[in-house]
């Protein structure tokens, strides 16, 4: 089938050797003529039947997407480079295997929904070519579930009506993290604006602020492992805080004659803002209101 094959001379012990790259599918005759210096031949023959070889597949180049999956991420193994048969074998298929930390998960697909995985698991995807007879070699991906970052959807200071005396409380609603991990905040604020230093809390209490000033906070959800977006709670005024009530003495008391002047004191009345405080003095005879002593401390005898 294949004509000469080789025409060399021997070597001085008479031997011959070669190699031919490929052979014909099919029977060859093998016939060997040895001539002499005289012209003097002597023939040999040998039969062989070369059969079609059946080469693997090759192997194929894969790729993970997206490459740096979060737990809400769905993973899809691409193959970018394919898996041939260089005999071309019309029942050649691919074969996909999902590994999680190196052991296999039962998912032969190419996709893998994000239900499957958690955050910290290496998920490898596998792929070979099967030409019906034999597999190919395995190409493969590796990628890690990395920390899904918490979220909130607002924060509320309260009271709404706040004074020096008050305690703020900022609460954080709406906290989510897809990989369950268990809820935090940092919180920070502000006083006209500028940070308060040390207020790291909660809370925050009259220590930080005074009538009229604006306060906010800041909280920032937190698994432990990566913050998520920081969100600012409306503002709040402080508003002024009223005196405490004072203490009256009336002299003299209880019972008075009508040659006594009758003195009225008022002391220990406090301002939680730190105002100077002044007093309203008002009369009342028989319970009813004598307006043209109001402001006097003292209404003489008589």
């Amino acid at each position: 089938l294949s004509g000469t094959l080789n025409a060399l001379s021997p070597n001085s012990s008479g031997l011959l050797g070669f190699t031919l790259p490929s052979m014909a599918v099919g029977e060859h005759v093998i016939t060997l003529t040895a001539t002499d210096d005289g012209d003097l031949q002597a023939t040999d023959s040998i039969t062989l039947n070369v059969v079609e070889q059946n080469l693997p597949p090759t192997m194929p180049t894969v790729e993970i997407t997206p490459g740096a999956p979060r737990t809400t991420d769905d993973l899809r193994c691409l193959v970018l480079v394919a898996s041939t048969d260089p005999e071309s074998s019309p029942a050649m298929t691919l074969n996909y295997r999902w590994l999680v930390d190196g052991v296999p998960a039962g998912v032969a697909d190419d996709d893998l929904p994000a239900s499957e995985t958690a955050r910290g698991e290496d998920w490898t995807c596998q792929v070979w070519g099967n030409d019906g007879t034999q597999d190919g070699p395995t190409g493969e991906d590796t990628v890690t579930i990395g920390n899904t970052t918490p979220s909130i959807t607002g924060v509320t200071l309260t009271p709404a009506a706040a004074y020096e005396t008050s305690t703020l409380t900022c609460t954080p609603t709406g906290w989510t993290d897809a990989d369950n991990d268990t809820p935090g905040t940092v919180y920070a604020w502000t006083n006209n604006g500028n940070p308060v230093i040390g207020a790291t809390g909660a809370t925050l209490t009259g220590l930080y602020f005074d009538r009229g000033d604006v306060v906010q906070c800041e909280a920032t959800p937190t698994d432990g492992v990566t913050p998520g977006s920081p969100l600012l709670s409306a503002s709040i005024t402080i508003l002024n805080s009223a005196p405490s009530d004072p203490t009256l003495l009336l002299n003299p008391s209880p019972t008075a004659d009508d040659t006594d002047p009758l003195v009225c004191q008022a002391a220990a009345s406090t301002d939680a803002d730190g105002d100077a405080v002044s007093y309203l003095i008002e009369w009342f005879i028989d319970v009813v209101h004598a307006p043209g002593w109001d402001g006097v401390t003292v209404i003489p005898a008589g």
